[in-house]
């Protein structure tokens, strides 16, 4: 697969979420806003095969291919972390503002 790192200039023909998008979502879920925004985004990605510009989509690190978008419901802000290779949006962690700050700090990301 070839990283993407342009988001907004290559179509999605399909998604895959990592199993620690899985958890990362399931531990959300106590905010019943994010599932309806994650569930609304993979539908607006599998429908139209474009990010909407809401998520802000943007390349997140300098030597990375990974592709960070802004999730904000109910004044509190997520951040998601996402691939795209040969048209296929991966998604990669899903976290508060402030716990993706460390999560990123901790892998030597930032």
């Amino acid at each position: 697969m070839t990283p993407t790192t342009n988001s907004t200039d290559r179509k999605i023909r399909d998604i895959k979420i990592t199993n620690q998008f899985i958890q990362d979502w399931e531990a959300a879920r106590h905010d019943p806003q994010v599932k309806i925004y994650v569930d609304r985004l993979i539908n607006v990605v599998t429908r139209y095969g474009e990010l909407p510009n809401s998520l802000n989509p943007h390349k997140a690190f300098k030597s990375l291919p990974y592709i960070i978008g802004y999730v904000s419901v109910n004044k509190v802000g997520w951040r998601m972390t996402f691939l795209i290779e040969d048209g296929v949006m991966i998604f990669d962690r899903l976290l508060r503002h402030d716990e993706m700050d460390i999560y990123l700090r901790e892998m030597g990301k930032i």
